[in-house]
């Protein structure tokens, strides 16, 4: 079994890679109705979190980063977070980060915005409404 690694931590929050145990937190991550319901998605069935699961895994043995595992100070799961590739799946940009939520999502919304994000405009995105964030680089 493959060690987890530590890819980013604070005293609340720690962001791991994906370990081959992880399916059942994954899958019961992503089967809630309530956590999903802004995801085009919506909540996973078992096979749809093993496949997504594994593809996080691929992502990070190719390219070295992905949507990692996040956990509380605990060790529990309570998220996932990270990168992701542009729509035509050619970039993940550098010099700032980019960030979107749901428009209605206000949680998420009210994160981005604490730690520095600035609202750049709203608008759909795959049929649903979407607020966009953009984060210069220091």
């Amino acid at each position: 079994m493959r060690v987890r690694q530590t890819v980013f931590s604070t005293p609340r929050l720690t962001l791991t890679t994906w370990a081959e145990g992880d399916l059942a937190d994954f899958h019961a991550l992503h089967a809630d109705p309530r956590t999903m319901r802004f995801f085009l998605s919506g909540p996973y069935d078992a096979a749809k979190a093993a496949r997504r699961l594994a593809d996080f895994r691929r992502e990070q043995a190719a390219w070295g980063w992905t949507k990692w595992r996040v956990e509380d100070a605990p060790g529990r799961t309570v998220g996932r977070g990270g990168f992701g590739l542009s729509e035509d799946g050619q970039h993940r940009e550098l010099g700032y980060l980019l960030a979107f939520a749901h428009a209605d999502n206000g949680a998420s919304r009210r994160v981005l915005e604490k730690v520095g994000f600035t609202l750049t405009g709203e608008e759909d995105w795959r049929g649903m409404p979407h607020a966009f964030y953009r984060l210069a680089a220091p």
